[in-house]
């Protein structure tokens, strides 16, 4: 047997439904089942906290039981606990999680998505950037925070208070982001126009000015007096919370 025979056996001890003895008696016997236990005990312990509303529709029975499933069938690949709500993500979007969603409230995967996407900002550290940033000039290309995502969903789980037995369909673009680190995560609901906008400075698709003519003519919207004053306003917002962070000095 070779050293990645004991780590193969050591991690169906730890992630499988059940240990089998075979497996235990070449580790060393039955003390095993205690690290087990602690394993998969912190492994549930985060997945709970970083997903306690999805927990909360679709049952704690429910989850229990996704957990061992992900464990046993596609456990962990990263060795940061962070990491773990996205890999979970993963699991219940794929193949294997896709068994449980006729047994879920029609809004429990955007609600997973959403928590795992708070989550994961929650954890994120900005990267260093490459370029200066100068005050927000609608010329320049504008730079979007780090630690700011749109999701895309079609029911309105931000709302979600653990009260309501459903959520009705309804599309809706969040966006979800963190002022400073350290910060609390923050969600915005934002109108076609804003999220086209956000959209478009997130993929460094063209100067401010001009991500905003695409977002209107999208929109089929005037660029008029009223327009104008709105997106002042919108501006101003994300500036003031940190979404935006200003223009890039430089391309």
């Amino acid at each position: 047997m070779t050293w990645l025979d004991d780590q193969s056996t050591l991690r169906d001890v730890l992630l499988m439904p059940a240990p089998r003895d075979a497996d235990l008696a070449r580790l060393g016997g039955p003390r095993w089942l205690v690290y087990r236990r602690m394993v998969r005990a912190r492994f549930a312990t985060v997945l709970a906290e970083a997903f306690e509303d999805f927990r909360a529709a679709i049952g704690v029975d429910a989850f229990g039981a996704l957990i061992d499933r992900f464990l046993a069938e596609s456990p962990p690949r990263s060795p940061y606990l962070r990491d773990i709500p996205l890999e979970f993500l993963s699991f219940l979007e794929g193949p294997s999680g896709a068994a449980g969603h006729a047994a879920w409230p029609l809004f429990a995967l955007d609600l997973a998505r959403f928590e795992a996407a708070t989550a994961e900002i929650s954890h994120m550290v900005a990267p260093n950037r490459s370029y200066e940033v100068a005050p927000l000039d609608m010329h320049l290309f504008a730079v979007l925070s780090p630690t700011a995502r749109l999701l895309d969903l079609q029911h309105p789980v931000h709302l979600f208070d653990g009260e309501q037995p459903d959520i009705a369909s309804q599309p809706v673009t969040l966006l979800i982001y963190r002022a400073a680190p350290g910060g609390e995560v923050e969600t915005l609901e934002l109108n076609p126009v804003a999220a086209r906008i956000v959209r478009g400075i997130a993929r460094e698709e063209a100067p401010l000015v001009d991500v905003v003519r695409v977002a209107a003519g999208e929109a089929n919207v005037a660029v008029d007096a009223p327009f104008v004053e709105s997106l002042s306003t919108l501006l101003a917002d994300l500036v003031e919370r940190g979404v935006v962070l200003g223009s890039r000095s430089s391309i």
